[in-house]
């Protein structure tokens, strides 16, 4: 096991940020992340408009990885809260794990259930079916649709929340004796990624496309939340080399990671699913990996530009769980004059401006309060002089 203390290794202290202390470049990933998102959802008009309609088509087209950034995200930074936890008191709580998540993902998230089903009750609709609200109520909306698609990556998450710090305890307790209980991190992961490319490979050869088949079940995505854990992992326990490593490496890594995006920009995924939804993941995830590991520790410079990307990063979920609502409270707004020129370029912009500000407001109406409340009931367990940082109110 590795810890550092601050007096011990000062030189060490002095080139790290300490927990409790956000990274303002995983903030800009975030934000970077939900931008993606937000395009992708775009409703892009039937007929051509001018030439910006052509390029923000095509990148319409690949920016659906932006979840994939949320997964390699996602699985980074929440193996570093528990991989922390494990260094200062060598043991993982479970029940304390899964109640600060439950904190932080279920009060945003319920409050967009509630009002929903409250807006279907004041109108009389009865359009969405009895299973899509338990599908959305109980987190199984990436094998069943629920009542809002986007929510389907919520479902890949919460899953792997309760899998993971079981994994982890697990395996400290096999290991007990060693000083690296979790140096299998890497041959699971390579035992994952193997066995999920073999599955989707099979899926996309005997299957006929459809997005519960191919691209949303937490069975054949799970391999980009743990690629995040393989670089948690290495970023903790073995910090003075990950560290050399992207000294030596970083804009090798910062070209060969916007390479590997490159691939669903230039192809649709519903015509070649074999590759870009099989094999292809693999590409979106190492490649976000790749970007996530060269910018973790580098000191950004602050601008107008970061300073917005690191607001709406901060208020990501928020903006993720609102910004359906949003377009199609929009779309109904401009639907009696039809989607013509001027009328789409006032959709697509109040729609990203709207669901940013909206989903900061959200975010700042409920979810920032359950966070403070969580922070009083249920103290982290992972705040320790450790040399890394490692956003604690993810």
């Amino acid at each position: 096991m590795v810890y550092f203390n601050s007096q011990q290794y000062p030189q060490f202290s002095r080139d790290y940020h300490f927990i409790g202390t956000r990274s303002k470049a995983l903030d800009i990933l975030r934000g970077i992340a939900i931008l993606l998102v937000l395009v992708h959802h775009l409703d892009m008009p039937k007929f051509h408009v001018f030439l910006a309609t052509d390029i923000l088509t095509t990148f319409k087209m690949g920016s659906w990885i932006g979840v994939d950034l949320f997964f390699v995200l996602s699985g980074f930074l929440i193996s570093g809260l528990l991989f922390k936890e494990h260094q200062r008191f060598n043991c993982i709580s479970f029940k304390n794990f899964f109640i600060r998540r439950g904190l932080k993902i279920y009060p945003p998230f319920y409050a967009v259930i509630f009002i929903t089903f409250l807006i279907y009750c004041i109108r009389g609709s009865t359009i969405i079916p009895p299973i899509s609200w338990i599908s959305e109520l109980f987190f199984f909306q990436d094998y069943v649709k629920g009542v809002w698609t986007q929510n389907w990556s919520l479902g890949v998450e919460e899953k792997f929340y309760i899998l993971l710090p079981l994994l982890l305890i697990l395996l400290s307790k096999i290991n007990r004796s060693k000083k690296d209980v979790f140096r299998a991190i890497p041959m699971i992961f390579i035992s994952i990624s193997i066995t999920l490319l073999i599955l989707r490979i099979w899926v996309a050869l005997t299957k006929p496309y459809s997005f519960f088949t191919f691209y949303a079940p937490f069975h054949l995505r799970m391999d980009s939340l743990f690629f995040g854990v393989l670089i948690s992992y290495f970023y903790h326990y073995h910090p003075f080399r990950f560290r050399e490593t992207v000294r030596r490496f970083k804009y090798m890594m910062l070209i060969t990671g916007m390479i590997l995006l490159i691939p669903p920009f230039i192809i649709e995924k519903e015509r070649s699913p074999l590759f870009i939804l099989s094999i292809g993941f693999i590409f979106y995830y190492s490649g976000f990996g790749l970007i996530l590991t060269a910018v973790v520790e580098s000191n950004i410079k602050t601008t107008l530009l970061t300073r917005l990307l690191t607001c709406i990063g901060r208020h990501s979920y928020s903006i993720y769980l609102w910004h359906m609502s949003i377009s199609i409270a929009l779309l109904r707004l401009i639907a009696h004059a039809g989607l013509i020129r001027h009328t789409w370029l006032l959709y697509s912009s109040s729609f990203i401006l709207i669901s940013i500000t909206f989903g900061i407001c959200m975010s700042k109406l409920i979810e920032v309060p359950s966070l403070k409340l969580r922070e009083r009931l249920f103290p982290s367990r992972s705040r320790s002089p450790i040399g890394q940082y490692i956003a604690e109110k993810l």
